[in-house]
């Protein structure tokens, strides 16, 4: 049912965006020129995955890459002819002008498409935060954490797009690095080749990571199997010790758990009981269940998953799904933080919401 109303909202925009432009390119190109070339683009993206299927995988990876930019500038172009729409009231007054109007929509929405192609070839941004850790032991004050989440890599972002965000990463000289789901994006193939460059991925404590929808989609199996050959600690569901005092909670993907019927709260709560003398710090990829942690005396929580929208004004869609969308919240005692994420999905492009890792400074609590 899902794919029947996505792809009836798909095509059916399509359509729509048809309507408003054959007639501005009335008299100066046949109308089957635009419209064909409208045909093919809508149908470039649903193929892809069934050419690849079938053994074309080259054919696959080019109907990919060609669908996805076009299923971001289209969304671009049908957003900005819809603010002319309710502008015009659907060419009811500005009459004359409705034809200027629209035709001067279709060129913001594809400059706004470049705009977020170069945006999402920018490297992520540094956001810093400090956290006080209660059970902080006085020689472990300033370390560091590295968390980066929805890397999605693929045949998009390849083995040369990661090199340079481990580099980035090394960079900061982390004390432990957190991997915060969606690391693989939906094919396994192409990140298998990846194995020896993801090993590259290195801090004094580990690299600890959880899994994303995303490796849902790429094959559960699969995928944890290819992240502990990269050398990840993959936290299923489990505690593993961080520092002294300090304890790592890890938990599959939220988000696919509660499509299956189950409650994040009920999945998160026999987790995270702990002791007197010890800080219980959540990686979950969906920021989802936070009240639950934050109830049962969480630090803190690290997340990502929304991207925050990735490309403007689709933040706003975001913030309809989920309460805690981007940034740092505080939820009774814990502190959550939700990043943007690394990569993107889909097109490789970012509008007014840039790439990001999160580095997080462990501190002590000031002495009263």
């Amino acid at each position: 049912m899902f794919f029947v109303i996505f792809f009836s909202i798909y095509f059916g925009a399509h359509a729509y965006l048809g309507t408003r432009l054959v007639p501005l390119l009335a008299g100066k190109v046949h109308w089957a020129l635009p419209t064909f070339a409208l045909l093919f683009l809508a149908l470039v993206f649903p193929a892809a995955r069934p050419l690849k299927n079938r053994g074309w995988v080259e054919a696959g990876q080019w109907a990919e890459v060609v669908g996805t930019y076009w299923m971001g500038t289209f969304l671009l172009l049908v957003v900005a002819l819809l603010a002319v729409e309710i502008l015009t009231l659907g060419g009811f007054v500005f009459r004359t002008h409705a034809p200027a109007f629209r035709a001067g929509s279709l060129g913001l929405g594809l400059l706004l498409a470049l705009i977020a192609m170069v945006q999402a070839r920018r490297a992520p941004e540094i956001t810093r935060y400090d956290l006080v850790v209660p059970t902080l032991r006085a020689e472990d004050e300033g370390k560091q954490i590295a968390v980066l989440t929805d890397l999605h890599l693929g045949d998009r972002l390849n083995a040369e797009w990661l090199q340079r965000i481990i580099d980035q990463t090394a960079s900061l000289r982390p004390a432990a690095i957190l991997l915060g789901g969606d690391i693989i994006d939906h094919d396994p193939r192409p990140v298998r080749a990846m194995v020896s460059t993801l090993r590259q991925f290195s801090a004094p404590l580990g690299v600890f990571a959880v899994t994303g929808n995303h490796e849902y989609y790429a094959g559960e199996q699969e995928a944890a199997a290819l992240l502990r050959d990269a050398g990840f600690t993959l936290v299923r569901n489990a505690r593993v010790p961080l520092l002294p005092g300090v304890t790592l909670v890890g938990v599959d993907d939220l988000t696919i758990a509660t499509q299956s019927g189950h409650s994040a709260e009920g999945l998160l709560t026999p987790l995270l009981t702990r002791g007197a003398q010890e800080s219980l710090l959540l990686l979950t990829h969906s920021p989802l269940g936070l009240e639950a942690a934050a109830a049962a005396g969480v630090t803190a929580s690290f997340s990502g998953h929304t991207h925050n929208g990735q490309i403007w004004p689709f933040n706003w869609f975001v913030r309809t799904r989920f309460k805690y969308v981007y940034g740092h919240y505080q939820i009774g005692q814990l502190q959550a933080f939700v990043s943007r994420g690394v990569g993107t999905w889909g097109p490789r492009m970012r509008l007014w919401s840039p790439g990001e890792m999160v580095l997080i400074t462990l501190r002590r609590p000031v002495a009263q």
